[in-house]
C-alpha cells in the first residue's frame, strides 16, 4: 500500500496561498518607512555637506528635518575615554564580586578586613557608573 504525500502543485497561484512559518513579524503601517527622493544643486550638497560634519548625509537631513536641529556628536577622544572608564567600573565590580563569593566563608583576619571593603568598592563602581551617565547626558544636551 503507498501512502500519498501532500506534494504542493507547481502552479504559481498553489504558491500564493501557502505561507511560509516562522520569520520577523510584518510591521505596524505607521511603523514602516517611507522613502522621499529629494534633489539639491552642486552649491546646496556642498553647503549640506560642511553643515553635516563628516555624518552620512541621510541622518543628518532627517535630523534636520524632524527635530530642526543636529545634536553634535560627542567627540571621539571623548568617547573613547567613556568606554575606557565604563569598562573600568564594569571590570571592577566584576572583580568585587569575585572575591566576594570566594572568600566570604574564610576565617582569616586580613580576608575578613578585605570581604569590609567590598561594599565600599561596589560603591564606587556604582558611583562611576553614574558619573559615566551624567557626563553622556550632558554631551547630548549640547
Amino acid at each position: 500500500m503507498a501512502t500519498e504525500k501532500n506534494i504542493t502543485p507547481d502552479i504559481p497561484e498553489a504558491r500564493q496561498t501557502v505561507k511560509p512559518k516562522g520569520g520577523r513579524p510584518a510591521k505596524a503601517e505607521e511603523e514602516k518607512k517611507k522613502l522621499v527622493s529629494v534633489y539639491f544643486t552642486d552649491k546646496e550638497r556642498e553647503k549640506i555637506i560642511d553643515d553635516a560634519g563628516g555624518r552620512p548625509l541621510s541622518l543628518y537631513i532627517h535630523h534636520q528635518t524632524i527635530y530642526g536641529k543636529v545634536v553634535e556628536p560627542i567627540p571621539k577622544e571623548l568617547a573613547d575615554a567613556l568606554k575606557d572608564c565604563s569598562g573600568m567600573s564594569n571590570n571592577l565590580n566584576q572583580l568585587t564580586m569575585k572575591f566576594n563569593a570566594a572568600f566570604k566563608d574564610s576565617s582569616d583576619r586580613r580576608v575578613q578586613k578585605l570581604i569590609q571593603l567590598t561594599p565600599q568598592l561596589e560603591y564606587q563602581s556604582q558611583m562611576i557608573g553614574q558619573i559615566l551617565i551624567h557626563i553622556a547626558s550632558l554631551c547630548s544636551q549640547r
